[in-house]
């Protein structure tokens, strides 16, 4: 049984805006956890993320896992939440470093390890397609920490529908033949993700020293009354940033931060975003305009 170059770094995606039907690709759900693989090496679970970083320790539940050959798996770690992943859940053990805070976390904070490739048995299998390797994996039984992820072929649209349905994180398209490439970002793989979107109050800006990205302050109204939300970054080229960098200065701001310019809040903007968290925030925020009076 030949030894696993430990040395290895998950195959990557592109990323499109839009669902679509094709008989060339199957459709999973996007997962919102830590991209991981997990490299059994001689009996011994090693797990990396997808900056080729050890976190095996983070994770000691799934050292219960026990396989007979060497292999590596590909995919997402998650905490799960009514069945749902939950990102939120997930960070509290993302940056632990103690074992007992780890040990004690492990406990009320489960995750799964949601699997959707095997790219190694015994032998490489990055050459083969991937359909094939979808066969390998499939002989491997779900338990209550290691499960396959389901997937459809053709039907984008519906599976997209249905993540949107389930405030779930969008959907992966993957083409039926395509072969592994590690560390490598494809198009054969595509991420569709499930953005929200919502208008916000724009309080502030900040010329940071990065000559081409500038931060906005951003709120909303909550019971009439403005709230901070957090920030978010904008282009210096666009003319939506000239247009906030000419409104007017706001002396006595409800809302204000170290550095920041206040100006009036009769700007709107559109921002994308993936969740907002229980306390408000939101995650992988995007400006994409100022809203039109």
């Amino acid at each position: 049984m030949s030894l696993i170059n430990e040395d290895f770094s998950p195959m990557l995606l592109g990323e499109t805006k839009k669902p679509f039907n094709d008989k060339e690709y199957l459709f999973e759900i996007k997962i919102d956890g830590v991209r991981a693989l997990f490299i059994i090496n001689n009996n011994k679970l090693i797990i990396k993320n997808k900056l080729g970083i050890d976190i095996t320790y983070r994770y000691p539940e799934f050292q219960k896992l026990k396989f007979n050959k060497n292999i590596i798996f590909d995919g997402e770690i998650a905490a799960l939440v009514d069945g749902k992943p939950s990102f939120e859940k997930l960070k509290a053990r993302m940056t632990l470093k103690n074992v007992a805070k780890i040990k004690k976390i492990s406990k009320s904070i489960q995750t799964v390890f949601l699997v959707f490739d095997i790219i190694y048995e015994n032998k490489d299998l990055t050459s083969l397609p991937l359909i094939k390797r979808k066969d390998i994996l499939n002989k491997y039984p779900n338990n209550d920490l290691f499960i396959k992820l389901e997937y459809i072929l053709e039907k984008g649209h519906d599976l997209f529908k249905l993540s949107k349905n389930n405030n779930l994180e969008g959907i992966v398209a993957k083409k039926t033949d395509s072969l592994y490439y590690p560390s490598r970002r494809v198009k054969e793989w595509i991420k569709i993700k499930n953005w929200l979107s919502s208008e916000f109050i724009i309080l502030g800006y900040k010329e940071d020293k990065d000559k081409y990205v500038a931060t906005l302050l951003i709120g909303e109204k909550v019971n009439k009354e403005i709230k901070y939300l957090g920030t978010i970054s904008i282009g210096k080229r666009k003319s939506d940033y000239q247009i906030i960098k000419s409104t007017e200065i706001d002396n006595k701001p409800i809302i204000k931060k170290d550095g920041y310019t206040s100006i009036k809040p009769v700007l709107k903007c559109i921002v994308e975003y993936m969740e907002r968290t229980k306390s408000g925030k939101l995650r992988q925020p995007h400006f994409r305009g100022l809203k039109k009076r």
